[in-house]
């Protein structure tokens, strides 16, 4: 058991099994009681592939990972290791330490993580590319050109704002008879073909196109629910 863990922290790092909430605010040593939690799961002989722990952050993610490491009782267990990514920005960044099997990442870096074994249901292969806002920009402005009503009246980075709002609410637009709408509906999917044709997904589609897929597809959502046992 890590040491310093107060009543409140020690009761949750030792629950296992059936749903637990905890409320926490900041610095009050959320990442220190669910990495210790991770750890007894592993040393109560759960599967570390069955394990699956999701932070905002890479930061703290990462020091997730680091504390588990350098722990001394799972120095010599490799099995455990695995190489994933741990990163979707800077896909190059070097690995400071392969990373643990149960996977300890952001939502985002776990939604790239389903695409890379997904990617074909959605029209790209495993070695999608992800672009960031600069490129998402860059064909946005492009697609403006080609829609006047829309590029006066909104702009390019009005329109992109319109095009990550329909991802993040699940929701995409509809035509109306209204023209500005039914512009606004041709425009959004020639920035989706642009994006498949690329063979691109953009940081919206991490996570708006893994949960369309466990929506619209059972037994991929079935697949993940029986791997994963433990989410933290």
């Amino acid at each position: 058991m890590e040491e310093f863990l107060n009543p409140q922290q020690k009761e949750a790092s030792l629950h296992k099994d059936g749903p637990l909430f905890i409320v926490a605010g900041a610095g009050s040593g959320k990442t220190k009681t669910l990495t210790t939690r991770l750890m007894e799961l592993l040393r109560t002989g759960v599967p570390s592939s069955r394990i699956l722990a999701i932070t905002f952050t890479n930061k703290a993610a990462d020091e997730m990972r680091d504390r588990i490491v350098r722990r001394s009782e799972f120095e010599d267990r490799r099995e455990m290791f695995e190489d994933q990514e741990s990163r979707i920005e800077g896909q190059n960044t070097e690995h400071r330490s392969s990373i643990i099997k149960p996977f300890i990442g952001t939502f985002h870096s776990f939604g790239a993580k389903i695409l890379r074994y997904e990617a074909q249901r959605l029209g790209r292969t495993h070695n999608y590319v992800i672009f960031d806002d600069d490129d998402s920009k860059k064909i946005t402005r492009k697609i403006a050109l080609k829609f006047p009503m829309l590029k006066e009246k909104w702009g390019a980075a009005k329109l992109l704002w319109e095009f990550s709002k329909y991802k993040s609410e699940l929701k995409y637009p509809s035509r109306n008879g209204d023209d500005e709408q039914n512009e606004l509906v041709t425009a959004f999917s020639v920035y989706e073909n642009t994006l498949k044709d690329n063979n691109a997904f953009d940081f919206d589609d991490l996570i708006e196109k893994v949960v369309r897929l466990f929506k619209t597809e059972p037994e991929i959502l079935n697949k993940y629910q029986e791997r994963y046992q433990y989410i933290l």
